[in-house]
């Protein structure tokens, strides 16, 4: 299944959100349900972020699944989380 891993982060220093995606596909037998936890796959194989809970699932035309993850700024390091977001292989979505 193609899973497009999302997720958001609050910058309350700059007043904005941030948005991170990792496409994959994953083995899945079904879609995760929200409030499950999941894997967070990187760009390499043989590590992954840990589990995070599943905050909204939707279902995309192509067939595939978005997950949506948030990221509350813990201990206040938003710069901390884009690092390890981005070397593990997310790209930041700007907003338009």
């Amino acid at each position: 299944m193609l899973v497009t891993y999302r997720f958001r982060i609050d910058d309350a220093n700059a007043a904005r959100t941030r948005r991170f995606t990792y496409q994959t596909r994953v083995p899945y037998p079904h879609a995760p349900r929200i409030g499950e936890a999941v894997m967070i796959p990187t760009n390499d194989q043989d590590h992954d972020l840990g589990a995070r809970r599943v905050e909204d699932v939707i279902y995309t035309l192509d067939g595939g699944i978005l997950l949506d993850f948030r990221l509350d700024g813990l201990v206040n390091d938003v710069d901390g989380q884009v690092e390890t977001l981005l070397k593990a292989g997310y790209r930041e979505v700007r907003e338009t």
